[in-house]
């Protein structure tokens, strides 16, 4: 789908929503999904998503895509969304993780939060059904990450530490159930063709609010990034880190002498004391691996 880079949309009647708050701190994670049931598989389903200040779009426990791409919050960027292969008949669930930075960087001015998407199904038959983001989204405030987590320095928005141990699994799933925890989602006081930051919800920080009158929302102007799974194509090099102050601190405060590199194990002495990484915190590997091209992107591990 290519549009040109000024071409202003409405997502009308979708409404801008949030975890009900009345101030987000920086660094915070909030997943929202919403239960659809289909009479059949549809022909059609394309819509609009955005989010500031990032957002992971899941289908059925799916990941789908990511964005919106670095732009300026003023005129806020809009990503298009296909999810015709992924709908089916039955229950189907949309999820949504999404990530609000909360102070701008070197590379992205700062925002306000919230979440929109515009969803238009068509069956064979004819049928068709909009689908928004409305209070029929539930939202839970996602603590495996940290709210309010400081930032690294001051060209790093995010210092992302993540606690395994209390992260819903399954969240974006149909068979999901969800716990008191999960809120209906609250809607954000912003008209469906502006940024969220011309809403009213509260900055808390530097108390600023958007130009309504200059601000708009926009089509997605350079295309989606593909995906795809790279293997390694070997391990580089491997070593143990032993903290002789906790890891917390350093990353805090940067102390001197905070650890030693004793030695690099073999990867099969990796393996093994796997879950000796996990358990002591005064212990960890570092990893380095080969591949084959230069590329961007997550590491994904595999039992």
């Amino acid at each position: 789908m290519t549009l040109p880079k000024t071409t202003a949309l409405d997502l009308s009647p979708a409404q801008w929503i949030w975890y009900p708050s009345e101030r987000t701190l920086q660094n915070t994670f909030v997943l929202f999904r919403r239960q659809l049931n289909l009479a059949e598989k549809p022909v059609r389903a394309r819509g609009w998503v955005t989010a500031e200040s990032r957002y992971c779009l899941e289908v059925n426990g799916q990941r789908v895509q990511w964005g919106p791409a670095p732009c300026d919050p003023r005129w806020l960027e809009v990503d298009p969304v296909d999810l015709t292969a992924l709908l089916q008949a039955g229950a189907n669930t949309l999820g949504a993780q999404v990530l609000f930075f909360g102070q701008g960087d070197g590379t992205l001015p700062i925002g306000k939060c919230g979440f929109i998407l515009r969803l238009e199904i068509e069956t064979a038959g004819g049928g068709k059904e909009t689908i928004v983001s409305d209070q029929s989204w539930q939202a839970f405030l996602a603590r495996a990450w940290k709210p309010g987590h400081y930032k690294r320095w001051y060209l790093r928005c995010l210092q992302e530490e993540f606690d395994a141990r209390l992260f819903p699994y399954g969240w974006s799933s149909p068979n999901f159930t969800p716990n008191h925890d999960w809120l209906p989602a609250m809607l954000l006081d912003c008209p469906a063709d502006k940024p969220a930051s011309c809403g009213s919800y509260t900055e808390y920080e530097y108390d600023f609010r958007g130009d309504s009158k200059e601000s708009q929302l926009r089509a997605r102007s350079i295309p989606l990034m593909r995906e795809m799974l790279v293997p390694v194509a070997g391990l580089a090099e491997s070593c143990w880190i032993e903290w002789d102050r906790s890891p917390e601190e350093y990353f805090e405060f940067l102390p001197p002498q905070s650890f030693r590199v004793d030695r690099q194990p073999s990867a099969r002495e990796i393996a093994r004391d796997s879950w000796e990484v996990e358990l002591d915190g005064r212990r960890g590997a570092a990893l380095t691996f080969e591949f084959t091209d230069q590329m961007v992107g997550w590491p994904y591990f595999f039992d």
